[in-house]
């Protein structure tokens, strides 16, 4: 062959690999995609077993004082995410958890520096990554992280629907007490379906998040969450394994850059401020939408063109009000 054919040959080759390359990339995202609906439909079964063995669904997190801002050394009971275990299979994991005793404080901080962060069995269990809760279109944790893609749905509506707001203008942390995975007392029952009124089939139960706050365990910045994690109290009060119907999905509108990544190639966060959004907005990294399950286990992607309205009535158990009705 002479060198102007090898030339030619070679830039076939070149022009096919960019012609196919395309829909290799968008062929593993399809899978990916799949894998992703998958483990948020078990989840979802497994809130749903829960509700007929105990008649109600988990709180989204226990603790003695729901008030808003609690103390920080007020117990911590368990997060849904750690009262499922059984019924997802992992009746081991769970039993390395202490949910019901009251000195037991589940710690939003991985790292603990003192006794009222954690018992030594909670952190254990709290650092064992779970595969089923991570969306693997999700490249950013490491296979070792304990970080989740799926957070509660809290509830739903405008900001000013809130139950509890805390943070900055620009960094405000969201609590909502109109969904089915909320905040409750140490008295208090998980959302029996009886209280769903506005149908199961239309109320948000778990939808993906992409906006975790997990960086790797030898940073030392302390104000990491994973899977298992409380809410975190005191000033700067805000739920870290649930979410609310707020903020358009995959459109934060306070507390986010789209221009950065979450987190750097080494698990830092690239801006020490984005501690808010993860309360008020659902997405993932599949183009143009993600997974919402609903309360009868059926899980859909629902698009980022979504009506906000819509969205935000869905997010709500008992609004009374038709699915794009007045809001």
């Amino acid at each position: 062959m002479t060198l102007v054919e090898l030339l030619a040959v070679i830039a076939i080759i070149g022009l096919l690999v960019a012609l196919l390359l395309p829909a290799v990339q968008s062929s593993r995202e399809t899978a990916r995609r799949s894998q992703c609906a998958g483990k948020l439909r078990q989840v979802a079964l497994g809130l749903a077993s829960y509700h007929s063995a105990r008649r109600a669904f988990p709180p989204g997190m226990l603790q003695d004082d729901a008030a808003c801002q609690p103390s920080a050394t007020t117990p911590q009971r368990g997060s849904w995410t750690v009262w499922i275990l059984p019924y997802l299979e992992e009746a081991q994991l769970y039993d390395r958890f202490n949910p019901g005793n009251s000195a037991t404080r589940f710690a939003s901080l991985l790292l603990p520096s003192s006794a009222a962060e954690g018992t030594s069995t909670n952190i254990a269990g709290q650092n064992t990554p779970l595969p089923i809760f991570k969306c693997p279109s999700d490249l950013a944790p490491r296979p070792a992280d304990p970080s989740t893609n799926y957070f509660g749905v809290q509830g739903g509506g405008a900001e000013g629907d809130a139950s509890c707001v805390a943070g900055a203008a620009s960094n405000r942390r969201l609590r909502f007490a109109n969904g089915i995975l909320v905040t409750a007392a140490k008295t208090s029952e998980g959302i029996a379906a009886a209280r769903i009124t506005d149908g199961l089939s239309k109320t948000l139960l778990v939808g993906e998040s992409r906006w975790w706050s997990y960086g790797y365990t030898n940073v030392g910045f302390r104000n990491y969450f994973g899977w298992s994690s409380s809410n975190r109290l005191g000033a700067s009060d805000q739920p870290l394994v649930l979410a609310a119907a707020v903020d358009p999905i995959n459109n934060p509108l306070v507390d986010y850059d789209a221009s950065r990544p979450w987190v750097d190639g080494s698990g830092n966060f690239t801006n020490t401020l984005w501690l808010g959004t993860h309360t008020r907005c659902f997405g993932s990294r599949h183009p143009g939408g993600c997974h919402m399950a609903f309360a009868d286990g059926a899980v859909q992607f629902i698009t980022d063109a979504i009506s906000t309205t819509i969205y935000r009535q869905l997010g709500t158990r008992a609004d009374g009000l038709p699915t794009g009705g007045p809001p």
